[in-house]
């Protein structure tokens, strides 16, 4: 269907219409259910915001279904691009930590089952790494491990390597 005004642009369908609707309100979903410290962060108009901050405190569900067309009739009218972006960075960010998270409990594993080449390996990456204070973690842990106890020596390893690599990160970056 072609617009009298406009010969070249086309109107989008009915159908096509609806499933942008469903999909801005979709997006305003994912908008009531981001945890607070990064939604509080985000760039949204003032109506937006009061709009997904109303639904986080509605417990009926069928209030909350209400108030979220209300969220994507609100998003017809914003930059719906701008938001996506701010949530795939989220979403980024979130993978990304993540990822550090699972490289540090391979990381610790590797010190507890492989021992010195581990931990020869680890000091090559972080030469201000503490030898002593690392190998009488990896020793704790180790034991820990073996006589199947609670895991306090291996989250106390597990932090301390999560201090080394934050550490290492501020000096390239500062």
């Amino acid at each position: 269907m072609k617009d009298i005004k406009s010969p070249d642009r086309e109107i989008p369908s009915k159908s096509q219409r609806k499933r942008d609707m469903a999909e801005l309100q979709t997006l305003g979903k994912q908008l009531v259910e981001m945890p607070s410290r990064v939604f509080v962060s985000m760039d949204l108009p003032d109506n937006l915001r009061e709009a997904v901050e109303f639904a986080r405190a509605i417990r009926s569900n069928e209030a909350r279904r209400r108030q979220l067309q209300y969220i994507g009739r609100i998003m017809r009218s914003v930059n719906a691009d701008q938001i996506r972006s701010q949530l795939q960075r989220y979403k980024h960010d979130k993978q990304t930590v993540s990822q550090q998270h699972h490289d540090l409990e391979e990381l610790r594993e590797s010190l507890i089952s492989d021992g010195e080449t581990a931990l020869t390996e680890l000091l090559g990456k972080f030469p201000d790494a503490n030898n002593k204070t690392l190998r009488q973690l990896i020793r704790n842990a180790r034991t820990e491990h073996q006589q199947d106890r609670s895991g306090k020596a291996c989250r106390a390893l597990f932090r301390h390597l999560r201090d080394l690599t934050e550490s290492a990160d501020k000096k390239t970056i500062g």
